[in-house]
């Protein structure tokens, strides 16, 4: 269960609060004089219970405006949604599960200890097609009953500031997944989850923050390496990864060829 830092509206004292993500989001009253409770969200918004018309909504939240954006509301997810961007907050592809995992990270947060552990290893998975691979995603929550299938819209604080490689990977899921009808998929590793906030999708556009993303299912280790040896031998680099991709170098290349590749691995 996570815990959150709750500051006292009048004494200022800092009191710690279990949220129970299986709940109905609150933000408790101080123990100490009964005043209202502010809650860190981190990133610099906070959360309270009840809403102060004298409080910009766009670092100052209440509980309504995440609960009633689970509950479909269009109007509270754009408060959220505008808050986000004027914060720094960027929107980059979608988070298919089911509506447990999505009341929960809408309410205490995205757990890193509950991050997946998938084909680009453990972290947090984002894909950049609406009904491609995160819709797989949802449904396959779905049908193991983790609630009904829900996509997530996934924003991410100044990506360009993140590292390639260190905080992210990136590309295609595996060999098999075509851009135009899977989509591509970024993992963000634990380390950085704190710089991700989500709301329930309703637009399926993809994010232009993909433009840079590589069209090939290799590692980021990997890339670098298959680069070098498609310059030194005089092939195209997208040919010589779709190759190695599909398993069809044997196809395309000649013996000699595939020994001098894989000297770039050793």
């Amino acid at each position: 269960m996570p815990q959150k830092i709750v500051t006292c509206s009048g004494c200022r004292a800092p009191y710690l609060q279990n949220v129970d993500t299986s709940q109905r989001l609150r933000v408790a009253a101080c123990p100490t004089c009964g005043g209202y409770g502010i809650m860190d969200m981190g990133n610099g918004f906070s959360l309270t219970q009840l809403p102060h018309p004298r409080v910009l909504r766009t670092s100052r939240w209440d509980c309504r405006m995440i609960e009633r954006t689970l509950e479909g509301s269009t109007q509270y997810r754009a408060l959220l949604v505008n808050s986000l961007e004027l914060a720094g907050f960027g929107f980059i592809g979608f988070h298919g599960c089911g509506a447990d995992s999505a009341c929960s990270m809408m309410r205490g947060g995205i757990d890193p200890e509950k991050n997946t552990n998938g084909a680009r290893g453990k972290g947090f998975y984002v894909g950049s097609r609406h009904d491609g691979t995160p819709r797989t995603w949802a449904t396959i929550a779905e049908r193991n009953g983790q609630g009904r299938a829900t996509i997530l819209a996934v924003y991410v604080r100044k990506f360009s500031e993140l590292a390639y490689g260190a905080d992210y990977d990136w590309g295609l899921m595996d060999g098999d997944d075509g851009v135009d009808k899977d989509g591509l998929e970024i993992v963000f590793r634990s380390e950085v989850c704190n710089r991700l906030y989500v709301v329930p999708a309703i637009d399926t556009t993809m994010s232009p923050l993909w433009q840079d993303c590589p069209h090939d299912s290799l590692q980021f280790d990997e890339r670098p390496k298959v680069r070098r040896a498609a310059t030194e031998m005089g092939l195209d680099y997208a040919k010589l990864a779709g190759w190695i991709m599909r398993e069809e170098l044997d196809k395309n290349l000649t013996p000699k060829q595939i020994e001098r590749l894989e000297s770039f691995f050793s």
